[in-house]
């Protein structure tokens, strides 16, 4: 540790995204192969992606992608809306992704209730969080950014 902060490698911040969530997705393969189809097909990178479940079986699917995308992700969205058993979506712009990393993420405890307990102290309202064994990414509102970095510095050190 230094100065009681956690060591980690940086912060990155990716700002002008638009969050989308999907609500009733079935993850059995086709119905959300043809959803994440239709985003490639329309040409719209996701810089973001993960998978969730509620308690009644329904999946979530949130998506990170670029502001510039937003007339195209209108559009997709409108003919996902028009499947026969359409998934609840909500959109959330502007939103921007925090990404904490390494080294040895994979090798240590705690990173995730750091996280969780510097977020939830700020009041900060996640919409998604995704890990590896190198990282931890937030989706979040952008006008939680500032706050929720803040609130990151305030628990984890990296060198600037």
């Amino acid at each position: 540790m230094t100065d009681g902060r956690i060591p980690c490698g940086g912060l990155l911040q990716r700002d002008g995204l638009i969050a989308v969530e999907l609500l009733g997705v079935a993850w059995r393969g086709r119905e959300a192969c043809g959803v994440l189809a239709r985003f490639a097909g329309a040409g719209i990178p996701l810089l973001f992606l993960q998978v969730g479940a509620a308690a009644d079986g329904r999946k979530a699917l949130t998506l990170g992608m670029a502001a510039a995308e937003h007339g195209r992700c209108v559009e997709v969205l409108a003919s996902i809306r028009n499947d026969r058993t359409p998934p609840e979506i909500a959109v959330v712009e502007p939103a921007a992704v925090l990404t904490l990393y390494g080294p040895h993420f994979g090798e240590r405890t705690g990173l995730s209730l750091g996280v969780a307990e510097a977020l939830g102290g700020a009041d900060v309202d996640v919409i998604a969080l995704g890990s590896s064994v190198n990282s931890i990414s937030l989706l979040l509102r952008a006008a939680d950014a500032v706050r929720a970095r803040e609130a990151l510095r305030a628990r984890f050190h990296w060198p600037e």
